[in-house]
């Protein structure tokens, strides 16, 4: 990457630079009215946002915002101009988040002060309203207040972990260390820190992906494996099988003494073979009488054939994916389009979606997976998800997914306009219908589905019908199931 690698806790400030920091801030914030708080983005991030990260943004010409992050490890308070942070509509919101975001949207900030020889902030709004914020590394917290802060203790309404109303003892600062470095060159580029910041987030975001990635594919090999050793067992069983060919040949070229022939205490039959001038021992099978018998053997040596063909194919399948993962495990990744190029071969979908999109995801019923291509695939957990699902949330042309013939989850497959759904994704949807419905052991499983607008609520009743429906015959397979879980 062409990026210089930058260490959370080299950004991260002291209480010197903090209020180095928040003098030259001053002049771009104070006296501006606050639009309102928002969570940010964070596209590159499996989440799409972080927790406890949110903005302020305030209404002016160029929009100076104050980015701030509350999480134990992680913690920084930082500005930024313009629009270089868009929200994030299906976030989490906390009720700190929430309380705090209707209590200070439309005030003004009147000041922005740290605490002397603390990391911690205070912005005072209109009205008597406060934001305070502890920012120690270890133990941040953030509290909404409606009282007049006196030097010693802090009563607020709401902190951060969602408690209160309740009082804090505000920190003194008497403890803390004179000799701390403080660089003002940092600061050159107000928004530098920022940057920073930006350039963190997209290396941490690359390595919480790559880490998943890498235990998927761990968890490919190990699998691979596995299978590789299953399927040689059973083509090792089948080498060691008689060969049901040569023995329905020779009861075929022997017919006309099977009658005479006698069976002994061990069901089998006993004959003798012209040829070796020998006598043959040849077990009857269950339920097949004598004159059936060359063909049953026959049909045997078709079965072993094709069961030994399957078993060599998955065996070569088997070994391509092992082959494979150990390759894609040994890849390095420099930087976000390498990453996302093998999440793409592996299966892997982060989508980017509209804001349209993301609007409608934001109190979705259910639980939320992408299928392969990346089309969002949403499950019923319950019958009142089910119901939710199915009757207010999905649309006419999305396609609804359902067991045939037994109570089981909702699944809706989210079709975009002009877009349709492959085999590969009605798969995916089909393997969380049997998840959610306990069905990893039926076996091959028929799933129906359909569009949703063929689906109906049977009255009085929590059952629905549905019509023009198409069946797949589905069996549980995990490492399908391991990869849509992981999505």
């Amino acid at each position: 990457m062409n990026r210089k690698k930058v260490d959370l806790k080299s950004i991260q400030l002291n209480y010197r630079e903090l209020d180095y920091y928040i003098k030259l801030i001053k002049p771009r914030v104070e006296g501006q009215v606050l639009e309102r708080l928002y969570v940010p983005k964070r596209p590159a991030y499996p989440s799409g946002f972080l927790k406890n990260e949110f903005c302020l943004r305030f209404s002016a010409t160029q929009t100076p915002q104050l980015l701030i992050r509350i999480q134990p490890g992680q913690t920084y308070f930082c500005f930024f101009s313009g629009k270089r942070l868009q929200a994030q509509l299906g976030s989490t919101q906390s009720p700190f988040f929430m309380k705090a975001n209707s209590t200070l949207k439309g005030r003004r900030l009147e000041s922005i002060e740290p605490l002397s020889n603390e990391r911690a902030v205070v912005l005072q709004f209109s009205g008597g309203a406060y934001l305070v914020m502890f920012l120690f590394p270890a133990h941040p917290m953030a509290f909404l207040s409606l009282q007049t802060i006196s030097e010693q203790t802090l009563s607020y309404e709401l902190s951060s972990k969602n408690e209160g109303p309740s009082k804090v003892h505000l920190p003194s600062g008497k403890n803390a260390p004179k000799d701390l470095k403080l660089e003002p060159q940092r600061f050159d580029s107000l928004e530098g820190y920022f940057e920073q910041l930006q350039t963190f987030h997209l290396q941490q975001a690359i390595a919480i992906r790559l880490q998943r990635l890498q235990r998927l594919l761990k968890n490919q090999v190990t699998r691979a494996r596995k299978k590789i050793t299953t399927y040689q067992k059973g083509l090792d069983q089948i080498k060691h099988q008689p060969d049901f060919s040569e023995i329905g040949h020779f009861l075929e070229a022997n017919r006309h003494h099977l009658a005479a022939s006698r069976v002994d205490q061990d069901h089998q039959l006993v004959i003798h073979d012209e040829i070796t001038n020998k006598i043959r021992r040849i077990p009857i099978l269950k339920g097949v009488s004598l004159s059936k018998l060359p063909g049953a053997y026959f049909d045997r040596a078709k079965e072993r054939q094709v069961k030994k063909k399957q078993l060599e194919q998955w065996v070569s399948e088997a070994r391509k994916a092992l082959k494979q993962s150990l390759f894609d495990l040994e890849q390095e990744v420099f930087n976000l389009e390498e990453l996302e190029a093998l999440e793409k071969r592996v299966g892997i979908s982060h989508e980017k979606i509209d804001a349209k999109t993301e609007k409608r995801l934001k109190n979705h019923p259910g639980k939320r997976y992408l299928s392969k291509e990346g089309l969002n695939l949403f499950v019923g957990r319950n019958r009142k998800e089910n119901q939710e699902l199915t009757f207010k949330f999905a649309h006419g042309n999305d396609l609804w997914l359902h067991v045939r013939g037994r109570p089981s989850a909702h699944v809706i497959v989210s079709i975009p306009r002009g877009k349709s759904a492959s085999l590969e994704t009605l798969l995916d949807a089909a393997h969380l219908v049997l998840h959610y419905s306990k069905g990893k052991h039926w076996g091959k499983t028929e799933i129906d589905y359909t569009f949703k607008k063929n689906v109906r609520r049977i009255k009085k009743t929590n059952e629905v019908s549905y019509s023009q429906a198409k069946t797949l015959l589905v069996e549980f397979d995990s490492d399908r199931m391991n990869r849509i879980l992981g999505s």
